[in-house]
């Protein structure tokens, strides 16, 4: 993500990234299944973590009504 590894850190340095680069709004949530979940949601990006490491990355894509790919660029 924006050029660094990031598999295995914890929620706060991702989030630190996430701000070093202008995405400041983030949206934490500890699920029913013991993860912890940090949501970008303008930028349709769910990092998932489990012990306090991340896990995996959903990255989502805004299409619009004519199926043309808004986001990303």
């Amino acid at each position: 993500l924006f050029g660094e590894l990031i598999h295995g850190q914890a929620p706060e340095q991702i989030q630190d990234l996430m701000r070093r680069h202008g995405y400041e709004a983030s949206e934490v949530e500890n699920m029913d299944t013991g993860e912890t979940r940090v949501s970008y949601e303008k930028e349709m990006i769910d990092l998932y973590f489990d012990e306090e490491e991340l896990q995996f990355v959903n990255f989502g894509v805004f299409i619009s009504e004519d199926l043309d790919v808004q986001w990303p660029a």
